[in-house]
């Protein structure tokens, strides 16, 4: 248990080192459009923001099997056994958050800010959203997933992948209220997680020594991704892959960190996690709409800028998080 555990502490923070790095290079990117000089998305997306882009869909999905690993294994062992408490915990974990921040980010960015992105889902908010619907599905179909038979289980899955890509612009496209669209696009990640856990005492594949070169040769499809462009769905088949190998592969390549000092800022990151996910944004944001010397910082140094964005913005929302969490404000700020 102590591996896995240690596995998902490790994932979680590289998810979260990640999200951070993509948000720093997104107004060189072209992604914030609406931004004062903002730059044009390219047609041609440069391979290192491609990557990024790759990586953070990873990063995302990271974050979605994790919520999805600690439910199952809380409801296998009777932790969650009263659906109605749990999604009223799960409310006051993530909606409470996304009413504070997200009227923050309304009042603050309201000239480009429109009030129905704070239906579907304001800035990087959107995620928590999400995630709330996600755990209230899979509270709401407990009994059925618990007892289902593999066969239904492997249709299901495959049905609510197929629904994940479907390529109509209403569904991807167009803002839909409580993020309800990006909700569809990340169940199949979710319900693989609680697969995993539901089948991972019967299954005789738990020290598979395939694993790692598994994990490696998803990476490196990944990596030529950005030069060959994969049909969408055999990216997104390749984005899941890596996620379940990486949760397998880690556990016995990274038992060196237990009680290190290594663990120890590990831990450090991994308990701010969502409030490095929160903060970051909103400083990035702060500095690149209200500073024009800091848009030009970024656009005439390339990715150097970038690079710099990353290094304030973690290391900022990092020491406000533990701040916050210290003087015992973080459950009440950050969920």
């Amino acid at each position: 248990m102590m591996k896995k555990d240690l596995s998902i502490r490790f994932i979680r923070v590289l998810a979260t080192i990640t999200i951070v790095l993509y948000h720093s290079f997104s107004f060189n990117m072209g992604t914030w459009s609406f931004f004062p000089d903002s730059p044009t998305a390219s047609a041609e997306i440069p391979y290192f923001y491609a990557t990024l882009n790759n990586v953070c869909g990873i990063a995302l999905n990271c974050f979605v099997f994790i919520a999805a690993i600690l439910y199952a294994r809380g409801v296998f062992t009777g932790k969650y056994a009263k659906t109605v408490d749990f999604i009223l915990k799960k409310a006051h974990r993530l909606l409470v958050p996304y009413l504070i921040w997200g009227a923050l980010t309304y009042l603050l960015f309201y000239e480009i800010c429109y009030f129905k992105w704070f239906l579907g889902g304001l800035a990087h908010l959107w995620f928590l959203l999400m995630i709330f619907n996600l755990f209230v599905l899979a509270a709401l179909t407990r009994k059925c997933w618990m007892n289902s038979s593999p066969w239904v289980d492997g249709v299901v899955l495959i049905v609510v992948f197929a629904i994940s890509q479907l390529n109509i612009g209403f569904i991807q496209h167009h803002l839909w209220i409580f993020s309800i669209n990006r909700t569809l696009q990340y169940i199949p990640m979710f319900f693989l997680g609680l697969l995993i856990v539901k089948y991972d005492h019967k299954t005789l594949l738990q020290s598979f020594l395939g694993y790692p070169l598994m994990l490696a040769a998803t990476t490196l499809l990944l990596i030529i991704d950005p030069l060959v462009s994969f049909p969408k769905v055999f990216h997104n088949i390749l984005i899941i892959t890596e996620v379940w190998m990486l949760y397998k592969s880690l556990p016995n390549s990274i038992t060196h960190i237990k009680n290190s000092k290594g663990e120890a800022f590990l831990s450090l990151i991994d308990r701010n996690s969502m409030g490095i996910y929160i903060l970051h944004h909103t400083f990035i944001w702060l500095l690149v709409y209200f500073s024009s010397y800091c848009r030009e910082l970024l656009l005439n140094n390339g990715n150097a800028g970038g690079w710099f964005m990353f290094l304030t913005a973690f290391f900022t929302s990092l020491f406000c998080s533990a701040f916050i969490d210290k003087i015992r404000l973080s459950k009440y700020l950050f969920g």
